[in-house]
C-alpha cells in the first residue's frame, strides 16, 4: 500500500521542483503539487490494496472450493482400520455410520469398495452399489456406483448381468464418452458371443 504512495510522492516532488525551477509555480503551487501527489499516491495505494486482497480471496476460494462446495467426506477412523489391515472392523464401522446416516452415499461407496475388494464379498458389494444407484442421488455418486457395479460383474464372471448393466448404462449416459465406451464394450461382448456360437 505504501509503495504507490511513496512513488507518487517522489514523482510529485520532482515535478514540483521542476515547475518551481522553471518559475511556472511559486512556493504555494509547489506545496499543492506535493500534497496532491501524496494524496493521489495514498488513494492509488488503497485501491491497489483492496483490489489485490479481493483477487487473492477469489483465487483462494476458487482453488479450495470454499464457500460454495461442501467439504469432502472424511472417514479417517474407517480408513485407519483399513490401513491396519483390520478390514472387517472397518466394514463394521462403515455399517455403524450408515445406520445413523443412511443417505451418506460416499460412506456406502467406500464400504462397497471394501466388500468388493479385500473382503471378497461381491454379493454384499453389489447390494451397496445398487442401493446408491437406486437412491436417485444422481451425479458423480451414481456414475461411480454404476461403473463399479459393471466392473464387479465383469470381474466375477456374471456375463448376463454385466451385459444388462452395460446396456442400461449406455442408454442412461447416451451422448457421453462413458456411454459410448459402454456401448462399444457391449458390442464387443455380443460379437464374441456370436463368434462362439
Amino acid at each position: 500500500m505504501l509503495g504507490p504512495f511513496f512513488g507518487l510522492l517522489v514523482l510529485s516532488l520532482l515535478l514540483g521542483i521542476y515547475l518551481l525551477s522553471q518559475e511556472k509555480v511559486g512556493p504555494g503551487g509547489f506545496v499543492a503539487v506535493l500534497l496532491g501527489g501524496g494524496l493521489l499516491g495514498l488513494l492509488v495505494g488503497l485501491a491497489m490494496y483492496g483490489a489485490i486482497g479481493a483477487a487473492a480471496g477469489g483465487l483462494i476460494r476458487m482453488v479450495t472450493g470454499a464457500g460454495n462446495l461442501p467439504p469432502a467426506p472424511s472417514f479417517s477412523y474407517q480408513e485407519s482400520l483399513v490401513m491396519q489391515a483390520r478390514h472387517q472392523e472397518a466394514a463394521d464401522a462403515y455399517r455403524n455410520h450408515l445406520a445413523s446416516h443412511p443417505a451418506d452415499h460416499d460412506a456406502r461407496l467406500a464400504l462397497a469398495e471394501l466388500l468388493a475388494g479385500t473382503l471378497a464379498r461381491p454379493a454384499d458389494a453389489e447390494r451397496e452399489y445398487l442401493a446408491v444407484r437406486s437412491s436417485g442421488v444422481g451425479g458423480k455418486q451414481e456414475l461411480v456406483a454404476w461403473q463399479a457395479l459393471i466392473d464387479l460383474y465383469a470381474r466375477t464372471g456374471q456375463r448376463g448381468k454385466h451385459m444388462a448393466e452395460l446396456a442400461k448404462f449406455a442408454e442412461r449416459y447416451r451422448g457421453t464418452i462413458d456411454g459410448a465406451a459402454a456401448k462399444r464394450v457391449l458390442t464387443e461382448l455380443k460379437e464374441a458371443d456370436r463368434q462362439a456360437d
